[in-house]
């Protein structure tokens, strides 16, 4: 017999208390190219809700960025699982990588890709290419992220010629694409602010990085919410899935491109008490935070 929430024949044996769960599962970004590379594009990301009761267990994987690349493509970001018989299972794919100026993307036709950025979660920023043109960016996956900008290749009226890169995409947004006559590389696309929080650690993510730097302009700025790398020399940091900013010119030669950020996966509850135990945990407005910068596992 049961009523009013307990057990009767079991004398003190209560029903598991379920409580719901916000959880984001950010994959790692990747590297941007070089020289002349697009930026790297963010992980993908995902968002979901469920109700978990206590004794759940929920096994975190964290994804590595992606090195940048020297005379090649960028790293890919490797992906961010989170994963429980209570929950609906998030695996979010990697950034794909910056393009250097040449070389032939794995992911499409030999012959048709140089220059082009890969695909992955947010795609990666093509280059300012050495034949084909433009340098296209890579697709974004659906739901996860968005497009690469395409880089230009531009003969220039003193007989020189210019090769200006993309941005990788974020996840809101695509990265910034070169118009004819800009000598600027394209911004990294925009990340996300889960939950329109004002926390740089627990709801910023996923920015694109830009595109490197020419001898005639300026690189492109990592996406908004700080997290991507800029193209003018700086890689994204860590547990943000940030792509890399791509690699420019220096001294007249070649610069590496830079790297993408690791992943992350932060989970939240709405309580005035702790009801589970994993992650680096902190509280603010009400809510309980989890995030995980590296693997292991949340119990409820």
């Amino acid at each position: 017999m049961t009523g009013f929430g307990y057990n009767v024949n079991g004398f003190g044996s209560f029903p598991a208390r379920g409580y719901e769960i916000e959880y984001i599962s950010v994959a790692a970004g990747a590297g941007g190219g070089g020289p002349f590379g697009g930026g790297g594009g963010a992980g993908g990301v995902l968002t979901a809700t469920s109700t978990i009761s206590s004794g759940a267990e929920l096994t975190v994987t964290i994804g590595a960025g992606g090195a940048g690349g020297t005379n090649a493509f960028g790293g890919q970001g490797a992906a961010t699982t989170l994963e429980g018989a209570a929950i609906d299972n998030l695996s979010s794919t990697g950034g794909g990588k910056g393009a250097p100026w040449a070389g032939t993307s794995s992911n499409r036709a030999a012959g048709n890709g140089v220059g082009y950025g890969e695909d992955g979660g947010s795609g990666g920023g093509g280059a300012g290419p050495i034949s084909v043109n433009p340098g296209r960016g890579g697709a974004g996956v659906s739901g996860q992220g968005n497009a690469g900008g395409d880089g230009l290749r531009e003969s220039k009226p003193d007989g020189t010629t210019a090769r200006v890169p993309g941005g990788g995409g974020g996840q809101s947004s695509a990265g910034g694409s070169v118009s004819t006559g800009e000598t600027a590389a394209g911004a990294g696309g925009n990340g996300i602010n889960w939950n329109n929080l004002n926390s740089d650690t627990l709801s910023k993510f996923a920015d694109g990085g830009g595109g490197g730097p020419t001898a005639a302009g300026t690189g492109g700025a990592g996406g908004n919410q700080g997290s991507g790398g800029a193209g003018n020399g700086s890689n994204a940091p860590a547990n943000r899935g940030g792509g890399g900013g791509g690699g420019g010119t220096s001294g007249g030669g070649g610069a590496p491109g830079l790297n993408g950020g690791s992943g992350v996966v932060v989970i939240r509850y709405l309580s005035g008490d702790q009801l589970g135990t994993g992650g680096s945990v902190t509280t603010s407005g009400g809510y309980y935070y989890h995030r995980f910068t590296s693997s292991g596992t949340y119990t409820a």
